[in-house]
């Protein structure tokens, strides 16, 4: 009887398990550094939204899954005055856990328990170092010189004249 019971227990283990779930995770923390430090990071998902807003250095919680099945996808953007702003992707690849579904976890954990976890992706990097390079600033005023022969009729009409 004892047998049976822990027949029965261990296939059940293996069919409510999933491998992805139990090695990694689906919230994973995102290092964030620049030179200088205190730039201004907003930190994009791939629906536009914005999900984080502060300063370097900073640790960003960001969930691996946007819905079933599908990776999410994040954008940091570093602005600071006096450099110029940079925009860099934060990349999921498939976890290799994921596939240990094959073996252990079944059809549950491949199709159900991973997938809504979001552990069956990964970041490809848990940090990201930017050196943002001096420059004009996104912020700063700029002057732009156009030859009035350029402009469209609409412009020419706009125009103000100046003794």
């Amino acid at each position: 009887m004892k047998f049976h019971f822990a027949l029965i227990l261990l296939s059940v283990s293996m069919v409510f398990t999933s491998c992805a779930t139990i090695f990694s995770k689906g919230v994973h923390d995102i290092t964030i550094t620049s030179n200088p430090a205190n730039a201004k990071i907003s930190v994009v998902n791939k629906k536009g939204k914005e999900v984080f807003t502060g300063t370097t250095p900073a640790t960003v919680k960001l969930s691996a899954a946007s819905s079933y099945l599908s990776k999410e996808e994040y954008t940091v953007t570093f602005t600071t005055p006096g450099y110029q702003s940079k925009t860099v992707p934060i990349v999921y690849k498939m976890n290799g856990w994921y596939l240990g579904n094959l073996l252990i976890g079944g059809v549950v954990g491949m199709l159900v328990v991973d997938p809504l976890s979001g552990a069956m992706w990964k970041p490809v990097t848990n940090a990201i170092s930017i050196d943002l390079v001096q420059g004009i600033s996104s912020t700063s005023p700029q002057l732009n010189v156009i030859d009035i022969a350029d402009l469209t009729p609409t412009q020419k009409a706009n125009l103000i004249r100046i003794n």
